[in-house]
């Protein structure tokens, strides 16, 4: 994504700035669990999150922008294990996601009186795999726990919302959404069961 964002800011032929470079940035979800047994869980979960670009220029003639706006929604489920006895539980799992991604590149440009944009859909889907450990407590009903894990994810090429075919390339090479990377997740349970 950051390549294709050079060459976004390349092709203006001007001294661009990079003001937004794809930061990390926050994702939500729901996760509804059933114990297979007490220290083992399967969960099925809904995920969504988001980051962007922007390549921008600015001067006394006029101005132009370049947004690169990526956003997934990604089902799927995992299997975990508790270790550990009492309210304090150690906890070891698997989770398993297919991930579709949204792209959405989107220019403007002014120059004295005249104005111009440009707007382009693009879709990926593909899957992901994350092992993980944390670590829970339960007070009642309430469970907060903290999981950290690495997300392993390959995707296809990102092609155009209108034909499948015509697909996203930088410097001759296919774009395509990556996701992976370290991923640490803060969650609150209730429990609704016994």
């Amino acid at each position: 994504m950051k390549q294709l964002q050079a060459e976004m800011g390349h092709s203006t032929g001007v001294q661009y700035k990079v003001t937004d470079e794809f930061p990390a940035y926050f994702n939500y979800g729901l996760v509804v669990s059933y114990h297979l047994t007490e220290q083992n869980r399967f969960s099925l979960f809904f995920e969504t999150g988001s980051s962007g670009g922007r390549v921008a220029y600015e001067d006394y003639s006029g101005k132009f922008t370049s947004d690169q706006l990526v956003k997934y929604k990604s089902v799927g489920a995992f299997l975990s294990r508790d270790f550990g006895t009492g309210d304090l539980k150690f906890i070891l799992g698997l989770e398993s996601s297919f991930i579709f991604s949204d792209l959405t590149l989107e220019s403007n440009i002014q120059i004295e009186d005249y104005q111009d944009s440009a707007k382009d859909d693009f879709k990926a889907y593909g899957y992901g795999l994350k092992p993980y450990i944390g670590i829970a407590r339960a007070f009642n009903r309430i469970e907060p726990k903290v999981t950290l894990g690495y997300l392993y994810n390959d995707s296809n090429s990102f092609y155009w919302e209108g034909n499948k075919d015509m697909i996203l390339t930088s410097n001759n090479q296919e774009v395509a959404p990556d996701w992976s990377g370290l991923r640490l997740n803060i969650s609150l349970g209730f429990n609704i069961g016994k």
